[in-house]
């Protein structure tokens, strides 16, 4: 039990700085042309406006979106299987507990789409 709280801090970590890198490029976006230019290609929806971001912030946000998703499916996952394994979990509502973990995983595919 001890050996998955390294793994769940370092992907809390990386699930953190994922999240504020893509923050932090989409509140610039906020500032950035609603129309392309020769600069800003790459059109993305920002609270509910078309944005267009430069080729480095495109290709950040396009790597940082996905870190994040993938990140909060395993500490979710974890999480769970850490109760599992710690018997706070009985083994009849072990089904129920599986369908909760895929509709979290779910819920949080929807969340980051």
């Amino acid at each position: 039990m001890k050996w998955l709280k390294p793994f769940n801090f370092a992907l809390v970590s990386i699930y953190m700085a994922a999240g504020y890198v893509s923050t932090s490029i989409e509140r610039a976006a906020l500032n950035q042309p609603t129309a392309p230019t020769e600069l800003y290609k790459y059109p993305h929806e920002i609270k509910g406006v078309i944005r267009y971001f430069a080729p480095l912030q495109d290709y950040i946000h396009s790597i940082a979106k996905p870190t994040m998703f993938v990140s909060a499916i395993i500490i979710a996952d974890i999480v769970i299987f850490g109760l599992w394994l710690a018997n706070m979990i009985k083994e009849e509502n072990l089904l129920i507990i599986f369908m909760c973990m895929l509709l979290i995983n779910v819920f949080i595919w929807f969340c980051f789409r």
